[in-house]
């Protein structure tokens, strides 16, 4: 108790033992864990569900077969270079896509760029430089 500070201030108080005496003295023992028979019948309790996503396939041979499937379907969608250069494509590209989806690209202020820049510059570590990264 004499490095505790409490109400008393470290000199002792109605929790602290006094000097010289042991701290469980005049106390009763603490009571043990006691098995009962009843709980010898009981089930253990259900394991939880574990959270987070759950995999798609259950083995490695599911996996390789959907992998194949995927990628026997999957096509490259070529564009031309002209989509960049040409305003109307540009213009395009600003719209939401037919499916709800957000438009392609954004218009961003050079002086929100440059603003940016200067604050990843003056980040004093990686992990502050991550936190700015753009989603």
């Amino acid at each position: 108790c004499a490095g505790r500070r409490g109400r008393s201030g470290g000199r002792g108080g109605p929790w602290c033992a006094p000097t010289g005496a042991s701290s469980t003295a005049g106390m009763p023992p603490t009571p043990s864990v006691q098995r009962m028979a009843r709980d010898d019948d009981e089930a253990p309790p259900p394991t939880p569900p574990p959270t987070g996503p759950r995999p798609m396939c259950e083995t490695e041979a599911e996996a390789s077969a959907w992998a194949e499937t995927w990628y026997a379907s999957y096509r490259v969608q070529a564009h031309s270079g002209e989509l960049y250069l040409d305003p109307e494509g540009l213009w395009a590209q600003l719209l939401p896509g037919e499916d709800g989806s957000p438009p392609a690209v954004r218009l961003l202020k050079l002086s929100w760029v440059l603003e940016r820049a200067e604050r990843l510059r003056r980040a004093p570590s990686e992990a502050a430089r991550r936190a700015l990264a753009l989603p």
